[in-house]
């Protein structure tokens, strides 16, 4: 039988092992915070060419799209045949409608603000899926 000193050893280990797979890295704000204060060529070598560009009064802007899209399969439906209710019951007949297939669409876009020295002054997030 194990002594209650390995288990005060065994057991901290494995809750210690479980807790690390519920680690979670940083936010995609907490990721883009990083290139504040940086060049542009930064900006560029880590997310790429940006998807837009602009100037407006003096201010240039780098906008940055990402979207993702899942398919959330449909029903073919359904007929079924059963007994049902209490007692000597009826059979039933039971029929569910097809339901097509769902296309879930997510996106966040980033722009970022750089400054007249082309670097960054500061970021902002637009959209369903910017965490």
């Amino acid at each position: 039988m194990p002594s209650l000193s390995s288990f005060s050893i065994v057991v901290p280990a494995i809750v210690s092992l479980a807790l690390a797979g519920c680690a979670v890295g940083p936010t995609l704000p907490q990721r883009l915070e990083a290139y504040v204060g940086q060049p542009e060529s930064v900006l560029v070598q880590g997310l790429g060419v940006p998807t837009r560009s602009i100037t407006t009064g003096g201010i240039k802007f780098l906008a940055y799209d990402w979207q993702s899209q899942t398919v959330i399969p449909g029903s073919p439906g359904y007929v079924g045949w059963g007994w049902g209710g209490y007692g000597p019951g009826f059979g039933v007949l039971g029929a569910g409608w097809p339901t097509p297939p769902a296309v879930i669409t997510t996106g966040c876009e980033a722009t970022f603000q750089m400054s007249p020295a082309d670097t960054v002054v500061a970021f902002t997030l637009r959209g369903n899926a910017c965490r």
